[in-house]
């Protein structure tokens, strides 16, 4: 997926610099940066839009358990992070080969890899680091974790396949 992403350009009034990215941008932060999440890599990046690293990116954290998704800031400037699914063998091994992910996903549908059905969020301190984790190993009830948002003591939780949304008390 490719997102354009339009902001306004502090050195020239109602002029705006547009930037191409990848992927899914989310989780902006007093819009001085935003996180990227970066399904096929297993990782998340910072992309700053204001200050002295305006412009660069660098990753904001790495080797992830799982297939991020939707991430979204917590009152107290931390992150939630939903994932598709957790990581397995079979797509660690094909993960760094670019020809093979895309001989892979170019298949019809009923023979490419399946996800697992692990529901799983972790929330991330502002710096990258892991602060908790919450998980549904057999996925009964969450079996994708997407989409990530608090709201008044609720983690409401969605994703792409699921038809629903999940409300779990803090």
């Amino acid at each position: 997926m490719v997102v354009l992403l339009r902001y306004r350009n502090q050195n020239f009034k109602n002029t705006y610099k547009w930037h191409l990215f990848w992927q899914w941008c989310s989780g902006f932060k007093k819009r001085r940066l935003f996180i990227n999440g970066r399904n096929n890599q297993i990782q998340n990046f910072k992309y700053w839009l204001k200050g002295a690293k305006a412009g660069t990116t660098e990753i904001f954290i790495d080797n992830l358990p799982g297939f991020p998704n939707g991430i979204s800031i917590r009152e107290n400037g931390t992150y939630w992070l939903g994932f598709t699914t957790k990581r397995n063998d079979a797509l660690d091994k094909i993960h760094p080969k670019i020809g093979m992910k895309k001989l892979v996903y170019s298949l019809p549908n009923f023979l490419q890899p399946k996800a697992d059905k692990f529901g799983m969020v972790i929330n991330i301190s502002a710096n990258g680091s892991i602060i908790d984790t919450f998980f549904d190993t057999k996925g009964k009830t969450l079996f994708e974790a997407g989409s990530v948002k608090e709201h008044n003591g609720y983690l409401y939780i969605g994703g792409d396949v699921i038809p629903y949304i999940g409300k779990y008390k803090m």
